[in-house]
């Protein structure tokens, strides 16, 4: 779909809804396959593959920490620039887009320098054990070489789909996803290179994608540029995408914090939960938690792509000031991520172990799993209601409110995470520690859902105070 030839705020908001995010989906779906594509590869590595898994899996948290980053910037930046494209203003859009061009490539080069020079001594803060961390360094000595190209395809292509474009936007995720796959298969199966096999062919895909967004941002078929004229940041521009991104920041930081917390919390009770196997109880249950969240993340990153794809409906139609169309497009988006939700959630508590398989071939390593996937998605179900609300109230700027719904369930679950499994016999300290994820989940729902209703009440009643103060 083309802003340029169509109206977000005009014609049938159910169609336009799945139009744009239909292809964030597709995006969503295809960018998840970076991180799980490389899992399954490696996983399956003869005589090595249950451990390097785990290896590979720590690097998560600290890949989540980038995209925090770059999501302070395009996520605080983009919504603003629909915002501005709503009300006629391109100059302005032009400026958000141009301030969050230059934190983004300094900060990805501040991040790979620090990564390669001491990966050894912060992979063991994240989560690795005596096993895996010489797969976690291997591979993590050369991911960091994308770190700058994979943050500016997260912070810079929320651009291009906040124009509407969100099929530019997915095609600039499945070239890279394409390029991982496909040399994946060469440089593990053909030419032997194991888990720096993985490592090349990602940074190969994040290269080639992020020049891509790039090269599209600075043509003239996209209707926002990156031009010389926006490129400094100027302080109040600056301040106004931080503020409002700064709920993106901490939800997907606080996100970090979360797997970094969990990696510590299977490290340490692994060992007397998990007795008896071949694979030592600790980095048995770090390659299980990486095939967990792996799997959560078929629910997980389809519903957020649809809700993201969702945003420059909301955010058009909201600077156009068209508040009906607004609350009719967020309505759509719960009925049909719930929908989603629940057909992958009843399939994942029927057949968790089809999941397992993907990854591995290690009978210890699936059937410890099959429990543990059951209870860390149980809470996902309603997953699309509150991505949806939360994303409706970032795509309207509504600072204070993102920042409270994006903190509360992180700031939740962590206290869960550690309270719980001292609460129980040490054999059953891994249920507890995923239970925490899916109490975590209900609750923060219900949270949300009575916050926007009070938002919705409190607009009302301005609405009408105005109204009837103006006649």
């Amino acid at each position: 779909m083309d802003m340029k030839n169509m109206d977000l705020s005009q014609g049938n908001i159910r169609k336009l809804v799945v139009q744009t995010a239909i292809p964030m989906v597709v995006a969503q779906f295809v960018s998840m396959l970076y991180n799980i594509v490389d899992r399954i590869f490696v996983g399956r590595i003869p005589e090595i593959g249950a451990v390097a898994l785990g290896g590979i899996g720590i690097y998560l948290p600290i890949n989540i920490i980038f995209m925090a980053v770059s999501l302070l910037f395009g996520g605080g930046g983009a919504p603003q620039a629909a915002i501005a494209l709503g009300a006629g203003d391109r100059k302005k859009a032009e400026k958000y887009l141009g301030c969050c061009f230059l934190p983004l490539i300094m900060s990805g080069l501040a991040f790979a320098l620090c990564l390669f020079l001491f990966g050894k001594q912060i992979l063991p803060w994240f989560g690795a054990t005596g096993a895996n961390l010489p797969y976690a360094v291997q591979y993590v000595k050369i991911i960091c070489l994308g770190i700058p190209f994979s943050m500016v395809i997260t912070g810079m292509n929320i651009f291009i789909n906040t124009q509407g474009k969100t099929l530019v936007g997915m095609i600039s995720v499945i070239i890279g996803a394409v390029i991982n796959i496909v040399l994946d298969a060469v440089f593990i199966l053909i030419l032997d290179m194991g888990v720096a096999g993985a490592a090349w062919a990602t940074v190969a895909g994040q290269a080639v994608s992020a020049a891509w967004v790039i090269g599209y941002l600075i043509s003239s078929h996209s209707m926002i540029r990156l031009r010389k004229f926006s490129l400094i940041p100027d302080k109040q521009t600056l301040g106004s995408i931080v503020t409002l991104g700064i709920s993106n920041f901490i939800t997907t930081g606080a996100e970090s914090l979360v797997n970094i917390i969990l990696n510590h919390s299977l490290r340490k009770y692994g060992a007397a939960a998990l007795t008896g196997y071949a694979i030592d109880g600790a980095t048995l249950a770090i390659s299980v938690g990486t095939i967990v969240t792996a799997t959560s993340s078929f629910i997980r990153q389809p519903v957020n792509g649809f809700c993201q794809g969702l945003q420059p409906v909301i955010s058009y139609n909201y600077g156009a000031g068209k508040q009906e169309r607004v609350r009719q497009a967020i309505k759509c988006s719960i009925l049909i991520t719930t929908a989603y939700a629940a057909v992958l959630w009843l399939f994942l508590m029927a057949v968790p172990g089809s999941f397992s398989r993907m990854f591995t071939e290690s009978g210890e390593v699936i059937a410890v799993s099959r429990n543990l996937i059951r209870i860390y998605v149980f809470g996902m179900l309603f997953s699309g209601v509150q991505s949806t609300l939360i994303q409706s109230f970032i795509a309207r700027g509504m600072k204070k409110q993102s920042l409270l719904v994006s903190a509360f369930s992180k700031c939740l679950y962590i206290p869960f995470l550690l309270i719980l499994p001292i609460l129980v016999k040490p054999v059953y300290r891994l249920l507890a520690i995923y239970g925490a994820q899916a109490i975590t989940d209900v609750i923060g729902v219900l949270f949300i859902v009575i916050l926007y209703r009070r938002e919705q009440k409190k607009e009302r009643y301005l609405r009408d105070h105005i109204c009837i103060k103006g006649t």
